[in-house]
C-alpha cells in the first residue's frame, strides 16, 4: 500500500506534467514565425503527388505564385479546424496570387472524402502514409504545418500547429512580398 504522502506527491507530479505539457503546447501554438533552420531546405523540393482523383502534380506547377502549403490529416483536430481559414485566406487572397496546397498525411479514401465533405476547393495531393515528403521540407512529424513559399519558390517561413486568424497577416506578408 502506499502511503498518503506518496499519493499526494505522485499526483502533484503529476499535475506539473500535466502543466508542463500544456504549456508548451500552448508556447508552440502561439510562437511566431519560425524562419527556415538549418533542416528545411531554400526552396520547395520538387515532389509529386496525386491529388484526391488520383492526377499526378508537382509542386513545381505552382511556380510564380507564392504559396501556402499546409501539411494536414483527416484525424488531426486542429488540421480540421484551420480549414475555414484556409479556404477564406485563399479567397482573399486569390487577387494577389496566392494558391493554398494541403499536403494530406492520410489515406486517399479518407482524404477525398472529408475533403468533397469540407468543401474545399483549393488543391489538396495526398502523401497516403509517405513521411519522406514532410522530411524533403526539412519538418518534423507534427500536424498541422505551414510553409510559406515566396513567388521564386523560396521557402521563407514555416509555422507549425495550428495557423490563426491573427497569424495569417504576417505569415503572408512574408511570401507575397518576398522575392
Amino acid at each position: 500500500m502506499s502511503s498518503p504522502r506518496g499519493i499526494a506527491t505522485g499526483l502533484g507530479l503529476a499535475i506539473l506534467a500535466g502543466l508542463a505539457g500544456f504549456a508548451a503546447y500552448r508556447w508552440q501554438a502561439q510562437s511566431p514565425l519560425r524562419h527556415r533552420n538549418a533542416d528545411v531546405p531554400e526552396l520547395v523540393p520538387n515532389i509529386s503527388l496525386p491529388d484526391i482523383d488520383g492526377r499526378l502534380h508537382a509542386l513545381s506547377e505552382w511556380k510564380g505564385h507564392p504559396l501556402l502549403i499546409n501539411f494536414w490529416a483527416t484525424w488531426c483536430a486542429p488540421c480540421r479546424k484551420e480549414i475555414p481559414l484556409l479556404k477564406k485566406l485563399r479567397e482573399d487572397y486569390a487577387p494577389r496570387g496566392l494558391e493554398v496546397i494541403g499536403i494530406a498525411i492520410d489515406f486517399k479514401d479518407a482524404v477525398a472524402g472529408y475533403t468533397r465533405q469540407a468543401g474545399i476547393q483549393y488543391p489538396v495531393l495526398v502523401a497516403q502514409e509517405n513521411a519522406t515528403v514532410m522530411e524533403a521540407f526539412g519538418l518534423g512529424s507534427g500536424l498541422p504545418v505551414s510553409v510559406l513559399v515566396s513567388r521564386s519558390g523560396r521557402i521563407v517561413a514555416v509555422k507549425p500547429g495550428q495557423l490563426h486568424e491573427d497569424r495569417a497577416a504576417e505569415l503572408l506578408k512574408k511570401a507575397l512580398e518576398a522575392p
